[in-house]
């Protein structure tokens, strides 16, 4: 076993190996191959089936059972999760020969850093991607040039909400009459805000794009990407986006009341049975079975929960013929419990809660001179939506930058090459529903900063 696994450890050595004089591969002997990137979205998509199937006595279950019931089978999809991840892979109709030599450094260092994929694939986390043009690429930028982008923060929230939906008892307008208690009479729907997460992320300003040719001075401009003063990713593979779709369920009273929908009621009836002379009309009695009427049922569910109420003080205060002592009396307390809240929900009704999470973007932008933005909207009937979805109340993100002091110091004029950065302006957040704030924090804002100049040598 032992040289079995030496064997295909050395297998793979083999064909990890770059291309050798005696190797038929695909490039020269000399040469470094490499594959600009491509970024792919992955979405890994949840789906609930449902298979119902009716009973074979549900056209039956408004008569006897007082409620109502589906007659057919019906199969139904609804989507519950959708994740989204970015990879970054290599373009294999985008490979170019390079002949590095003292650039070796350079050219490993953008690898580094993800501007080129050497790699055939990504085989860990999202990375950044980005490839300054060479002379045999057709690109936006110009041959002998790279191209960079300033830096700019975008406030990212996760924001989660607590759908209720609320469905009225069938008797709750006998709920006063019976109970003497007040039960709404009408289904609704609230959402209410219960959790917010904020994250700045940072990622390339499309609108600030520079050239610069560095040439000596490339230690210096890598160094400025590596502290994050300058972008030169076009954007920023942070952790996968999550959402969540809540789903209605629908009311269901089904089950809940021990009695008997139906009820027997007597009447008279006559006929007429020939004497001698004359017809006379006589009695007969006749028992008919009918469905009891929705008052008449409420009646009776209130009688029972007054009656698991006089049952559950019997217990407690020992007035019953059974003995209940140690579990046995906090099981049957439970019980009595369950019963009734069973049938108060008959006439008060129930809540079911779902819970909707939801990521929102906010970029900060210099032109907005209050720096006021609407993050997201939050609906009764919708949950969370979007900023520009007039039919739910704004929640407003406030910016408040802090003055930015003047440079210490003698400024002179570069000579030669320079490279511009961005120096963020710390500001201080706020969340809040337009009255009550809801978070506070400080973070960096790249784009509410200065810009200043970094020479790269002459």
């Amino acid at each position: 076993m032992n040289n079995t696994k030496a064997i295909l450890a050395s297998l793979c050595l083999c064909c990890m190996m770059a291309p050798s004089r005696n190797l038929a591969a695909q490039d020269l002997a000399g040469s470094v191959s490499y594959a600009l990137p491509q970024t792919t979205i992955v979405l890994e998509v949840e789906a609930e089936h449902e298979y119902f199937y009716a009973g074979p006595y549900a056209r039956f279950a408004k008569k006897y059972l007082g409620v109502d019931a589906e007659v057919e089978d019906r199969t139904t999809c609804r989507l519950t999760c959708v994740k989204m991840t970015p990879t970054v892979e290599a373009d294999q109709s985008a490979r170019y020969y390079v002949n590095a030599g003292k650039g070796v450094p350079t050219f490993l260092s953008l690898s580094s850093q993800g501007l080129i994929a050497v790699s055939d694939g990504n085989f860990g986390e999202a990375s950044r991607c980005m490839m300054a043009p060479s002379r045999n690429l057709a690109a936006q930028d110009l041959a002998g040039s790279v191209s960079y982008a300033l830096p700019q923060t975008t406030i990212v929230l996760e924001v989660e909400a607590e759908h209720e939906y609320f469905y009225a008892g069938p008797y709750a307008r006998f709920a006063k009459k019976y109970l003497g208690v007040d039960a709404e009479v009408e289904d609704r729907t609230t959402c209410r805000l219960t959790c917010v997460k904020m994250t700045p992320t940072v990622e390339a300003d499309q609108s600030a794009r520079y050239y610069v040719n560095a040439g000596k001075g490339v230690p210096t401009f890598l160094s400025l990407s590596s502290q994050g003063l300058i972008a030169v990713s076009d954007g920023n593979f942070g952790e996968a986006s999550l959402w969540r779709f809540p789903s209605q369920a629908g009311s269901d009273f089904a089950g809940k009341g021990l009695n008997s929908n139906l009820t027997s009621e007597a009447a008279t009836l006559y006929r007429g049975v020939r004497d001698d002379a004359s017809f006379n009309k006589v009695g007969v009695q006749q028992n008919m079975v009918v469905q009891k009427s929705l008052e008449q049922r409420a009646q009776e569910a209130a009688a029972t929960i007054f009656d698991l109420r006089k049952k559950r003080i019997q217990i407690v205060t020992g007035d019953t013929d059974a003995t209940y002592s140690g579990e046995a009396m906090g099981s049957a307390l439970s019980e009595i419990a369950a019963l009734e809240k069973e049938y108060m929900s008959m006439f008060v009704g129930y809540s079911e809660f779902r819970t909707q999470t939801m990521k929102c973007d906010v970029v900060p932008s210099k032109d907005n001179k209050s720096q006021k933005y609407i993050a997201f909207r939050l609906s009764d009937a919708d949950g969370v939506v979007a900023a520009d979805n007039v039919s739910g109340s704004p929640y407003i993100l406030e910016l408040e930058p802090q003055p930015i002091g003047e440079a210490a110091g003698r400024a002179a004029v570069a000579k030669g090459e320079y490279a511009v950065y961005r120096v963020p302006a710390i500001c201080s957040v706020r969340l809040t529903d337009g009255v009550n704030p809801i978070l506070q924090d400080r973070i960096a804002v790249y784009q509410l900063g200065v810009e200043c100049y970094l020479p790269l040598g002459k």
